[in-house]
């Protein structure tokens, strides 16, 4: 799915979208280059697994510009305000240079996978991991498994570093994000730091997973040439088609062919009332030939209908004594009462002659 003619293609997409946006100010950056390729924040919501409800058509639709996701709210906001005292408290506690980078990464062989990470560690003298700074509401603490933490309750854990040995140890999304900034900048190691309900400090050692990164790589890559570049919609979720109802439409005629089944449609819809309403008038005059009888036999005295109230069983549950209550499989019998329901349902019998098996 994808080639060299991919990613002139990307780069032609690439130059069209900057000379747009030549005269952008420093603000509008940021999002220009967000149309650009897939981000860290991004690569969950492309696999299908955001844990906010995000997709991949939400993403294409961004990416293709048909929509603008600038969304921002109170928990996006501080988040924001507090990455700085998340990574001055995280070098604090470590003792590790971290520093901004202001670098756009994006891999050579597939330019659309992207990313800004939030800062860089450097570990005697050399710049060794990642850094992603995340603030947490208080009911988010389930999703981080405190017992994987490298530090937490005040105090390190897991002196080699190891990291953690599953990705359910902290919220998906921040996994996958961690991974896609590893796969971009080449840095194999990356700390996610948490404060979480503004009191509880983690930190969690993310080891490079090769097999998840090439996942990432192939479905992003996948995503962005197939749907991005060549403008084809994703196949959209459930989640996708419920927002649509909510979302302003566009319109669409319908063609010769359209229009021709729309009207087959409604001579179906017609003809098919018109035959259940004379099918009900015919049962209606069975119904009532049959009268109080249970049973319609034909001439030659095969049984062709049946007209009888069906049986439902219940349990005298006021019968039963406290003993009896633990032993309820062996009381079913004792206490199952059959009564006579009011209503009759008219069965037809399968046309077969008498005294055949």
């Amino acid at each position: 799915y994808m080639d060299k003619s991919d990613i002139e293609l990307h780069e032609k997409r690439k130059l069209q979208i900057m000379m747009q946006h030549v005269n952008d100010d420093e603000n509008e950056v940021w999002h220009t280059r967000r149309l650009l390729g897939i981000g860290g924040s991004e690569v969950s919501a492309v696999l299908g697994l955001d844990s906010f409800g995000k997709t991949p058509f939400d993403v294409w639709m961004n990416k293709t510009g048909r929509k603008t996701d600038r969304f921002s709210n109170r928990f996006t906001k501080w988040g924001t305000i507090l990455e700085d005292t998340v990574a001055r408290h995280f070098a604090d506690l470590t003792g590790f240079s971290v520093s901004r980078s202001n670098k756009h990464y994006s891999l050579e062989s597939a330019p659309w996978l992207v990313g800004n990470v939030d800062r860089l560690v450097t570990i005697n003298g050399s710049r060794s991991a990642v850094l992603e700074c995340k603030t947490a509401s208080a009911y988010s603490d389930s999703k981080f498994n405190k017992s994987a933490a490298w530090y937490s309750d005040e105090q390190f854990h897991d002196e080699n570093m190891i990291g953690i040995q599953s990705e359910t140890d902290v919220p998906l999304n921040y996994y996958f994000q961690c991974q896609h900034y590893m796969l971009v900048t080449g840095i194999h190691k990356c700390f996610l730091a948490a404060l979480i309900g503004g009191n509880d400090f983690r930190i969690f050692v993310i080891p490079f997973n090769e097999t998840v990164a090439k996942l990432i790589y192939s479905k992003c890559s996948e995503f962005w040439c197939q749907n991005v570049l060549k403008d084809v919609a994703p196949q959209p979720t459930s989640n996708d088609f419920i927002k649509s109802f909510f979302e302003e439409k566009s319109v669409i005629i319908a063609n010769q062919d359209v229009s021709m089944l729309i009207a087959k449609y409604k001579d179906l819809k017609k003809s098919i009332d018109n035959l259940e309403n004379e099918q009900d008038e015919i049962k209606r005059k069975i119904i009532e030939f049959i009268g109080v009888n249970d049973e319609l036999l034909d001439a030659d005295g095969n049984k062709v209908a049946t007209f009888r109230a069906s049986s439902r069983s219940s349990l005298n549950v006021d019968a039963m004594s406290e003993t009896e209550r633990k032993t309820y499989e062996q009381l079913v019998a004792k206490y199952t009462i059959k009564k006579l329901d009011e209503n009759r349902t008219l069965r037809f019998s399968s046309s077969k002659k008498k005294g055949n098996k």
